[in-house]
Order: C-alpha cells, then sequence, then structure tokens
C-alpha cells in the first residue's frame, strides 16, 4: 500500500481539477492538473513567477487581489468565465501549525452544468 504522502500526490495528479499553491508574496509554487484553460499558460510558463509577470494587467492585479485576501485568511468562491468553458474556483489559506503560509486554489470546469 503506498504511503499517504505519496498517495495524496497521486490523487492531486490525476485529478480532473486544476489545483496550486502560492507563495506569500503570490509567486506561483505549484499546480497538479491542466491550469492552460483558466490561466491561459502552462505550468511551466506559472510556476515560479508573480501573476504580473505572466498574465495580461487586468487578470493579474485580479489574481494578485485574491491571492493577498486569502493569505490574509479569507477564502473566495468565485466564478471564472473563458472563452471555451466556465470555471467554479475556489482560493483559501493553506494554514501550517495554525499560521497562513500559502494560498491555495482549486478550480473545477463547469460548464456542462
Amino acid at each position: 500500500m503506498q504511503d499517504a504522502g505519496a498517495l495524496a500526490e497521486i490523487f492531486l495528479q490525476q485529478s480532473p481539477a486544476c489545483q496550486w499553491i502560492v507563495s506569500p508574496d503570490g509567486t506561483f509554487e505549484r499546480f497538479y492538473g491542466d491550469p492552460l484553460p483558466l490561466f491561459e499558460r502552462s505550468a511551466a510558463q506559472l510556476v515560479g513567477r508573480l501573476p504580473d509577470d505572466v498574465l495580461g494587467p487586468d487578470e493579474a492585479t485580479a489574481w494578485r487581489g485574491r491571492f493577498a485576501r486569502a493569505l490574509s485568511g479569507e477564502m473566495l468562491l468565485l466564478r471564472e468565465r473563458r472563452a471555451l468553458g466556465t470555471w467554479y474556483v475556489t482560493v483559501f489559506p493553506l494554514r501550517i501549525e495554525g499560521e497562513i503560509r500559502f494560498a491555495g486554489g482549486s478550480a473545477r470546469e463547469v460548464t456542462p452544468w
């Protein structure tokens, strides 16, 4: 049987959702799933970069604000529309030992619904 960490990694990698982690300064740290339909960039283009460095000005401003709110303790529930679909997005704080250390995000395409 797989250990819990390996099993969680398999689950995240194979999930139909796009999930990500953002550092305290708003840098994209890690992606699970394909961010291309939502962010119009691949994980390789996003990881290690700030939204301002890789997204258009309006998108970067929106995501930077969302990440700041999550890093301040807020959970956001959003609907994002793209040319080819609609996404249900959650942005939330990630706590380690009770302290917010990162922001997390999860998006799932809901166009068929």
